[in-house]
């Protein structure tokens, strides 16, 4: 059997599962958009689901910026933050109507920005299809404190948890 070298790396699983399970553990993220004057912005939003691809489901009014921002750029960044861990995943996002879906992913925070529930006729899904993520995982504020403590004690670089960056699977 011979190889073909399709230009991508092969998936790490692991890592693509710590990134996965980082991000369902922080719902939620700041979602950059280019502009449509071409600058980043970015808004808190509300994560609905996260597949074990890294991609993420989100709700989104169809009249936003965000929107408007996505008809002209797709791509986006989705930044997560804890205080023991972070997550910066890039991808592009498709704007979804499907009311199936909608429904398989409503819940009672949505009716707080959609209070027509799930067939407002203003509701888009928003389908973030992963591409790749940058993440940090730490084993908590005291022992990154006293990794750090230790490392300048030693001369050291600090131990202070699990770095990495991933591509995540199509």
């Amino acid at each position: 059997m011979t190889h073909h070298d399709t230009g991508h790396a092969p998936v790490d699983a692991e890592a693509v599962a710590t990134v996965v399970g980082l991000m369902r553990d922080m719902p939620i993220c700041l979602l950059t958009t280019v502009g449509t004057d071409g600058s980043l912005r970015s808004r808190p939003m509300t994560v609905q689901e996260v597949e074990a691809t890294g991609d993420a489901w989100m709700f989104a009014s169809a009249t936003t910026e965000v929107v408007e921002d996505l008809a002209v750029d797709n791509r986006v960044n989705l930044g997560f933050s804890s205080s023991d861990a972070w997550v910066s995943l890039a991808g592009r996002v498709e704007v979804v109507t499907d009311e199936v879906r909608t429904r398989d992913l409503w819940n009672t925070a949505a009716e707080a920005w959609f209070p027509d529930g799930p067939t407002d006729p203003d509701l888009r899904l928003l389908h973030v299809r992963a591409a790749s993520a940058q993440y940090w995982d730490t084993p908590g504020r005291a022992a990154t404190l006293v990794a750090m403590v230790r490392a300048r004690l030693t001369d050291e670089q600090a131990d202070v948890g699990d770095v990495g960056e991933v591509d995540l699977p199509d």
